[in-house]
């Protein structure tokens, strides 16, 4: 549901919690500019931690739209703004310090994907996905499969939320037909939900937001560092099932109970996912079969096309950066980059995606990275089971895995993947699929596969000459 409306920023003091090294704040600070707001952007981090966020705001900062409060945040930035923006990444917004002295204060607080909702017009559609493993892939498929349907008319499809890239700019150019596909990620649907929360958690007071289709790909435990709890998580991720027209979800007990409360909840099952062809996708795995028949069945009931249509328009869909990215090299050697796995369940599907597709191979799996506070059993199962051949543990959790596998700990990607091509045998498939999120050593999943693809492309002449026949 969408309103088209939102509170007008001209002439409002805002204060923009979180520019981030990567630029999460860059889009919504220049965005605010724009609609003649005096932003203040405040962050924890030094000015030479951000430069390179920094010099995308030049101009603004130049022409005095834009100031900066870097180094610690200050009560007197939250308390005398008109509106706060807080970062989505910020954890227990709950009991965020400076939050609360925002509201102490009456001031309001949003993020930017509320922004956004706020003003997409009237008679777009839009269509929210979340689940802790999926929902990128799901995503993508949702729109290059649209973008197949309407490429013959008018209507336009805009792909944004929590997949990276703002549509702020793109609301304006949004038109009645058009569809508005989402990656909503469990802190953004925190956000969105408003004053639903009545666990004492609630930030906002604003209504709230439901996309007019909801999906849900999957629910296992993730983030609970950020939310605090596991049913706070859940709660959160229930959230897209208040969609007001339909819900689109997997069908397993974990989905069906985080949804209990949705009586418009349409469930894929596997019996609807046999139906998709072995060979119809160039991604591979039994779980992006499940992925495209989850996206063929949310396009069907946006278009008038059939399922069938929708599942062969996704033949075509190449995948996305980090998510079981194939890398072939000289030699017969295969590297997967899966960065973007962040949780233990999402390393389950692609070592079994990848025993799928090279059932002969030996699998070498690099696993590990920041702590988020959640069991790595089933991924020490993997290698106590035989699923897997090698495992090389790394990063903040590397001690964890090691120990509970009894094999070394390496430390850092270098030293693992070095390792790795040590073992390796021109047939044999690396496969970086972490399990983890990347804060412990890299900024996020993308730096962290774009190293892995930097290590495997330098090893290549030196493994296709020296490797084991």
């Amino acid at each position: 549901m969408t309103t088209g409306n939102t509170a007008s920023f001209a002439g409002k003091r805002v204060t923009v919690m979180g520019l981030g090294r990567f630029g999460g704040g860059v889009a919504v600070t220049r965005w605010l500019a724009k609609q003649g707001a005096a932003v203040t952007v405040s962050d924890a981090a030094s000015e030479e931690q951000l430069k390179d966020s920094i010099s995308q705001l030049d101009d603004c900062i130049a022409n005095g739209s834009v100031r900066l409060a870097l180094g610690s945040h200050k009560e007197q930035h939250f308390a005398e703004a008109d509106f706060v923006v807080a970062n989505p990444a910020v954890p227990k917004p709950w009991e965020n310090r400076f939050l609360g002295h925002a509201r102490q204060h009456g001031v309001s607080v949003t993020t930017e994907i509320r922004l956004l909702a706020e003003i997409i017009p009237d008679g777009v559609t839009t269509i929210g996905i979340t689940g802790s493993a999926g929902k990128s892939t799901t995503s993508a498929m949702i729109a290059h499969a649209l973008r197949s349907q309407y490429k013959e008319t008018a209507k336009a499809v805009w792909f944004g939320g929590n997949i990276g890239g703002s549509l702020l700019d793109d609301a304006a150019r949004m038109k009645p037909g058009d569809v508005v596909v989402l990656e909503l990620s469990s802190a953004m649907l925190y956000w969105l939900s408003g004053s639903s929360f009545d666990d004492g958690t609630a930030v906002s007071t604003e209504a709230e937001w439901r996309p007019d289709i909801g999906v849900l790909t999957s629910i296992a435990p993730n983030h609970i560092d950020w939310h605090g709890s596991l049913s706070h998580y859940v709660r959160s991720k229930s959230q897209i099932g208040h969609a007001t027209q339909r819900v689109h979800a997997m069908d397993t007990p974990t989905t069906r109970e985080c949804l209990a409360a949705c009586d418009r909840a349409r469930y894929v099952s596997q019996q609807d996912v046999d139906v998709v062809p072995v060979d119809l996708l160039h991604v591979p795995g039994e779980h992006n079969r499940a992925n495209a028949m989850l996206a063929a069945t949310v396009v069907a009931g946006v278009t008038e096309c059939g399922v069938s249509e929708a599942l062969q328009s996704l033949s075509y869909f190449s995948g996305l950066a980090d998510r079981l990215q194939r890398i072939d090299a000289p030699g017969g050697i295969v590297a997967y980059n899966d960065s973007k796995s962040t949780t233990p369940e999402a390393t389950v599907l692609a070592v079994q995606a990848v025993k799928q597709s090279h059932p002969d191979a030996m699998v070498h799996l690099i696993a590990g990275g920041y702590d988020k506070g959640v069991s790595l059993d089933a991924i020490a199962a993997l290698a106590i089971d035989g699923e897997i051949d090698e495992l090389y543990p790394i990063g903040t959790t590397g001690s964890v895995l090691a120990d509970n596998v009894s094999c070394k700990d390496f430390g850092t990607l270098e030293n693992a993947v070095s390792a790795a091509f040590e073992q390796m045998q021109p047939s044999d498939v690396l496969l970086l699929s972490p399990g983890c999120a990347s804060w412990d050593q890299f900024d996020d999943y993308r730096q962290r596969g774009q190293r892995f693809i930097e290590l495997v492309q330098q090893r290549v002449p030196e493994s296709a000459n020296t490797l084991r026949a």
